[in-house]
């Protein structure tokens, strides 16, 4: 783990540095630009003349390109930025649990048909993913992603709709196929936060003070074994992880973690939230238990 701080950081203070040296540019050029206007203006006596505009011209549209090529140059590090967090702590939590072989797929998104087919929320109507990682468990192929999405906002003040969930978002084929459709919910400890609501057609089968479980399986206490529902409803929810959902339906499983932003949002002006990413690798073995089992 303090390796890993290391790596970050040495990595974070680079683009940090990297960003505010151009943003001191920029704000140079600006005011030299500024300063050419002043100065034209001057020497031209305040007569606009054509040679006066011409060399505002030739200021303006190189500084427009001199933006363009930053913004380019800006973007990539950024996005190389990110990638190298995302890659770091993915790999960390993934070689710790004995995964040493994934694959980032660049170019893949989380289609938020995939979203609604999990059933876990009602009226998805906008899904985002970054950090879409594939890795085997048991020969099957596991995909991992940060995911957010949106359910509209039934007050009608946000149009845009309200985020229902953010955090590691999970998806697999099951070994066997399960009747019906269960939802299965580690309680949140967190005020508002939002659970499973798409249970049209199942019905309560448990609940108590750590997991509610609503199927339509009428063999589910044979199916879904015990000791998997002890996994769950024994992965502690904090301040990092509000709650934790699993869906079935059929031989599609679903496992979505709600986490803080603590650990979703790439941290630039703090360092690395190391006991952030500690509880998501805890939970994670939880996690590689469940889909072991399914």
């Amino acid at each position: 783990m303090d390796d890993l701080k290391v790596q970050f950081e040495k990595k974070r203070l680079s683009f940090l540095k990297f960003y505010k040296k151009i943003r001191i540019i920029n704000v140079f050029l600006l005011i030299i630009s500024l300063a050419c206007f002043v100065v034209s203006f001057i020497l031209f006596k305040g007569d606009i003349s054509y040679i006066a505009i011409i060399v505002w011209i030739v200021i303006i549209i190189g500084f427009l390109i001199y933006l363009k090529i930053m913004k380019r140059k800006i973007n990539h590090a950024v996005y190389r930025f990110i990638r190298d967090y995302y890659e770091l702590t993915t790999n960390y939590v993934l070689t710790s649990n004995n995964i040493t072989e994934n694959e980032l797929l660049e170019n893949d998104s989380i289609d938020i048909t995939d979203v609604k087919n999990a059933r876990i929320m009602r009226n998805v109507n906008f899904v985002r993913a970054r950090n879409i990682v594939e890795f085997n468990i048991d020969e099957r192929t596991i995909t991992m992603a940060d995911l957010l999405f949106k359910i509209p906002d039934e007050t009608g003040t946000n149009k845009k709709g309200i985020v229902a969930f953010c955090g590691k978002y999970i998806k697999f084929k099951t070994q066997e196929n399960y009747a019906g459709r269960t939802l299965i919910y580690r309680k949140t400890t967190i005020p508002n936060c939002y659970g499973p609501n798409d249970i049209d057609g199942l019905e309560k089968v448990l609940e108590n003070d750590r997991v509610l479980v609503y199927s339509s399986n009428k063999n589910f206490n044979d199916e879904i074994k015990k000791t998997m529902l002890n996994l769950i409803q024994n992965i502690e929810v904090n301040d990092y992880l509000y709650d934790l959902t699993v869906s079935i339906v059929d031989n599609n499983a679903t496992i979505a973690m709600s986490y803080a932003d603590s650990i979703m949002v790439v941290p630039l002006y703090k360092e690395i939230e190391i006991l952030g990413i500690e509880k998501f690798n805890n939970d994670f073995k939880a996690i590689k238990k469940i889909i072991e089992m399914l």
